[in-house]
Formats: structure tokens, C-alpha cells, sequence
């Protein structure tokens, strides 16, 4: 791929995410793009399940942005995976992180419990704990533990066919089955899977027709002795929406809390997530991250970043000072939002209004992106309430925003920088 195409690609992918949210599959990151020549532009999935989604529901959307992007009318042509075989050992529901695995998973007092319950399923998928049931506050390490079972199957198994996914993503399937007709097909395809692995159960609240059909699901798949791994914010005996007789199976088998860490477990989760960032910490640094930072891993994870941009403002490195600063920042009220609004719009010399509109062009994604960030590292607010500001978002693009400017920061050392100016007006205009 040119850099051309490449950034022709780039540019289309934020259109389709910005203009077409609702066909949006996290997998979209791992799709190549191929060519553009003669007016076609050839994309490449990374596996079959990918392309029949791809060829089924959203040609018409990336051909739209396509055309957006270059001005001239473009076709799509969707390509298989260069390397194919009959077995589909993951779904194209939820991507992967690589970073998710058992050995990247810190354990402490907190989550012992919850890792060596996971380690169990993965060693003996269906025959123990089944279903496990993780459940804790968000940004814990309850997906990771979840992705982790599943990268670890695979390498124990690679023909193992597993379903990873949210209970939205369950009932988006289920809504596509029914209305082509399709709901026998629907069961039959989650019986030939031998490990369902459904993060945010929750989501099923309120959703009687996809609770029935998961109710299916989930007794056929543990009838063929299949694995089920779920997680939710809440316990099974505390979910609310959701029919008795089915957060009764969710507690059939082993429920396991994933607690917040304590200061051991910080500190340690700090210095490893430093090393996998390229930031340097001192043992004193750590300790006092361990000590003070409060909140979820994601949180500790936003606040290393937060250290790190600091850092690079001043002499490079990462004080107590630095860290203590960061951590002991009060977050900013609700009514206050509208002002993140403002200084993102005026640092890149964009109409603030702009920002809360559907933008066809990369000068309005980063900014509307940068300022989501902002939101969802300063203040308390749900991914839902951050999402109403900036135009009746979901909760969806908020945190893919947030994802996509924390892994851009990573590597990119001028937003890095102008993430960090506005932090500090953004305090500072709290603090006058």
C-alpha cells in the first residue's frame, strides 16, 4: 500500500465511522486497503466472516466516503484474505487486543481470584466454571481476562471456533436474523461454536426478544458442552431488565468479582503498562502512582499518558511532581463540557459548532476526537452523557474517539503536546 492509498484510507475509515456509526465494527482498524486504480478502490478483510459483513451491509456506506474523500466517483471492491480455510476460529463481532493476554494481565489481592478462575477455562474450556461470570466496574480488566481466554485457546487449539462479543453485538445479529427470516440459522450457527465469550451482558436490559433468543443460545451451546464466559458491571443476582430465568443460568456456574486494585497492584500495574509505553518511570514515581491514583486500570492507563505529555512540555521526564499533578487534578464539572468545546475549537481554529455536527473531513474527526478524549479524561461523566454534547453521540464513538487519540498519542509526540496545552488551559480556566 502507497502512502497515497494510505492515506486516502484513513481519511475514508474516519468517514464511514463518523457518518455511518450504526455499521461500525471495531475490526474496521485491521482492514487493508489494497489499491486505488481506475476508480476502484480494493479493501482486503482479514478473514471470510469479515467480508460477508462487509459485502452485506456496508459497500454503498464506504463508497460514499470514498467518493467524499477524493471528490471523483469510486467503486469498492471488498477482497478475501490472501491466506483462507474452512475454519472461522473467531467472529468478526469485536476486534482483538494484543495486548490482552494472560501474561500481560497483572494479579494482585484484587483479582486473584477472577485470573485463576479465567486460567482454569482456558485450560479446560467446558469442563469447569462454566458458565464464569466476571463481573466489576468498568475499565477493571474484566475484557482482558475475557480476551485472554480466548487468545489462549487458540494457541491451544487453533481449530477452536469462538464468538467474542457485547450483548449489542449478540443483538444485532439476532435483529438481521429475524428480519431475513433467518432465526433457526441464527441458533444453528452459535451451536457450531465451542466457546461464546459476551462482554457486557447488561446490554441485553429491556431487550426481551434477545434475551429469549440468548436463553436459547445459551442452553444449546451448554448442552453440546460448549464454554461461556460473560461479564457484566453487576452481579447476576444484581442485573436489572434482564428475565429471572436467565440471570438464573448466568449464576449457574462460577461468579467472580474483579475488584478495583489496591496500591501494590497499581504500582505494578503502572510499571508494567510504562514498559509496553516506552515511558520511563522511577521506583519513586510508581510508588507514589501506587499510592495516589484513584479509579479504574483505564483511568491509571490515561493518567501515564497524562504524566507522559507533561513530561515532554518540560525536560522530558516523569517527576513526583509531575505524577502528583496529574493524579491530584480535580476533574471537571458537567457545566463546564461546553468550555472543552470552546479551547478545542480555538486550538485548532475550528467553529466550535462544528464540532457537534456529522464533519466529512479529518480537519473536524481529530478535533471532535481530541475534544471526546478531553471529556472522557476530565470529567465523571458517563460515555453517554459525554456523547449528548458532541451531537447525540453514542457511547460507541465516544470511546473509540478516546481509544483512537490515546494510541495516536503513543506515537505522535505534536498531539501529544497540544493534548497537554489543553489540559492545562482547561485547569487553569477551572481554577481562575
Amino acid at each position: 500500500m502507497t502512502q497515497a492509498v494510505a492515506t486516502v484510507w484513513s481519511d475514508v475509515l474516519d468517514q464511514v465511522r463518523h457518518c455511518h456509526p450504526d455499521l461500525v465494527r471495531s475490526w474496521f482498524s485491521d482492514l487493508s486497503a489494497v489499491t486505488l486504480e481506475r476508480g476502484v478502490f480494493c479493501i482486503r478483510a482479514d478473514n471470510a466472516a469479515q467480508l460477508r459483513y462487509l459485502d452485506g451491509h456496508c459497500r454503498r456506506a464506504f463508497s460514499d466516503a470514498a467518493q467524499a474523500v477524493t471528490g471523483c466517483l469510486v467503486s469498492i471492491e471488498f477482497a478475501a484474505p490472501e491466506e483462507s480455510n474452512d475454519v472461522e476460529p473467531f467472529s468478526d463481532s469485536r476486534a482483538w487486543n494484543a495486548e490482552f493476554t494472560f501474561e500481560s494481565f497483572v494479579d494482585g489481592p484484587c483479582n486473584r481470584l477472577a485470573r485463576a478462575v479465567a486460567g482454569a477455562v482456558a485450560e479446560e474450556p467446558g469442563c469447569r466454571y462454566n458458565p464464569l461470570f466476571l463481573h466489576g466496574g468498568e475499565g477493571l480488566g474484566k475484557t482482558h481476562l475475557l480476551q485472554a481466554i480466548g487468545y489462549a485457546l487458540r494457541e491451544r487449539n487453533p481449530a477452536a471456533r469462538c464468538w467474542y462479543g457485547t450483548g449489542d453485538d449478540f443483538t444485532i445479529a439476532q435483529v438481521q436474523a429475524a428480519e431475513q427470516g433467518n432465526r433457526h440459522a441464527l441458533q444453528a450457527l452459535f451451536r457450531e461454536y465451542d466457546v461464546l465469550l459476551i462482554d457486557d451482558v447488561e446490554r441485553f436490559s429491556g431487550r426481551e426478544r434477545s434475551q429469549e433468543e440468548f436463553f436459547r443460545v445459551f442452553n444449546s451451546v451448554q448442552e453440546a458442552q460448549g464454554q461461556i464466559v460473560l461479564t457484566a458491571k453487576s452481579p447476576p443476582t444484581q442485573l436489572e431488565g434482564i428475565a429471572e430465568r436467565l440471570c438464573s443460568r448466568f449464576g449457574s456456574g462460577m461468579v467472580s468479582a474483579v475488584e478495583p486494585p489496591c496500591a501494590e497492584t497499581r504500582a505494578a500495574i503502572a510499571r508494567s503498562k510504562a514498559v509496553v509505553k516506552g515511558i520511563q518511570l522511577s521506583d519513586a514515581v510508581i510508588e507514589t502512582i501506587g499510592e495516589f491514583s484513584k479509579g479504574s486500570i483505564r483511568d491509571l492507563e490515561e493518567s501515564l499518558l497524562g504524566m507522559d505529555a507533561v513530561a515532554q512540555m518540560r525536560d522530558g521526564v516523569v517527576t513526583r511532581e509531575i505524577a502528583l499533578e496529574v493524579l491530584e487534578a480535580p476533574r471537571i464539572r458537567a457545566l463546564n463540557v461546553p468550555s472543552i468545546l470552546d479551547r478545542v475549537a480555538r486550538k485548532f481554529h475550528v467553529d466550535p459548532s462544528e464540532l457537534t455536527r456529522a464533519g466529512r473531513s479529518k480537519s473536524i474527526s481529530q478535533p471532535r476526537q481530541v475534544g471526546m478524549y478531553l471529556a472522557r479524561h476530565l470529567t465523571d461523566l458517563t460515555l453517554e452523557r459525554i456523547g449528548e454534547f458532541f451531537g447525540g453521540r453514542d457511547h460507541t464513538t465516544v470511546r473509540h474517539a478516546a481509544m483512537t487519540i490515546t494510541k495516536r498519542m503513543e506515537s505522535d509526540q505534536r498531539l501529544r503536546r497540544v493534548v497537554a496545552d489543553l489540559i492545562e488551559e482547561i485547569r487553569g480556566e477551572r481554577g481562575s
